[in-house]
């Protein structure tokens, strides 16, 4: 046999060893697109669930800076403002604007909402927490899930941060259903849809406890996606709430800290 015979032979020889057949190639593309329908919807669930946390921090905090402003903007009449996190009768989350004021609400500790600003809902995945729960027991009635979940952040005149009991209530300062405020009222007209989208500070005594009466405004809150702590069944604090990154507002520039 000549040289040239031999090296075409020895040629074909490694192109058979090396190459793939129709049937390799067609097992390789199949693999990869299993391997690829597996990944993008897992990668797609990490990126919304990232998005729904990073956009809900921010849309938090633009409204913890509209509210410092009106409480630094209502320093000559001493009023105290903030921001107020409470569920509608239909669950969904809201952030509403208050103003520390006595004098309408009929309470020392009264809060009423600021005329003219609409309360801003959250996104209907998203919900929020006390920073201060630490067991399970706290969540494990509806009651503590309310009072859990109701709460304020309040600022002072400087813009400052700080700590106060707040109470809210409707504008006109009544208890009972005569009030037409159309963001806190009684139980009996924001269920009837007569007047109002929340209930007000008057429900936290039986024979009707709904977890909603004076408390102190706080500082730390978490960020929690209402699947997975309902999922979380009865250990929503120690089976998911306590892994999450506890949000913190800074005293002095009422902006997120651990966003």
């Amino acid at each position: 046999m000549s040289r040239r015979a031999r090296n075409d032979k020895a040629m074909k020889r490694r192109h058979g060893h090396n190459g793939l057949t129709l049937t390799e190639l067609v097992v390789v593309i199949a693999v990869m697109a299993i391997l690829l329908g597996i990944s993008v919807p897992t990668a797609q669930k990490l990126m919304n669930s990232f998005e729904h946390s990073a956009g809900t921090a921010g849309l938090i905090d633009a409204a913890l800076s509209g509210a410092r402003a009106i409480a630094v903007s209502s320093s000559s009449n001493n009023q105290e403002a903030g921001i107020r996190f409470q569920q509608d009768r239909n669950g969904d989350f809201y952030m509403i604007f208050i103003i520390h004021d006595p004098a309408a609400t009929g309470l020392v500790q009264g809060f009423k909402a600021v005329e003219g600003r609409k309360p801003i809902k959250l996104p209907s995945t998203i919900g929020v927490m006390d920073g201060s729960v630490s067991k399970d027991a706290d969540l494990n009635t509806p009651a503590g899930r309310m009072n859990a979940q109701t709460f304020s952040v309040i600022f002072s005149q400087q813009g400052q941060q700080v700590t106060l009991a707040v109470r809210t209530r409707n504008k006109n300062g009544a208890t009972d259903d005569s009030s037409r405020d159309p963001v806190f009222n009684t139980k009996t007209n924001v269920d009837g849809n007569a007047a109002g989208m929340f209930y007000q500070d008057d429900y936290s005594a039986a024979p009707q406890d709904l977890g909603l009466g004076e408390e102190n405004s706080i500082h730390t809150f978490y960020i929690y996606e209402k699947k997975r702590l309902q999922e979380a069944g009865t250990a929503p604090y120690t089976g998911y709430i306590q892994h999450l990154q506890k949000k913190y507002v800074n005293p002095y520039t009422g902006q997120l800290i651990g966003k």
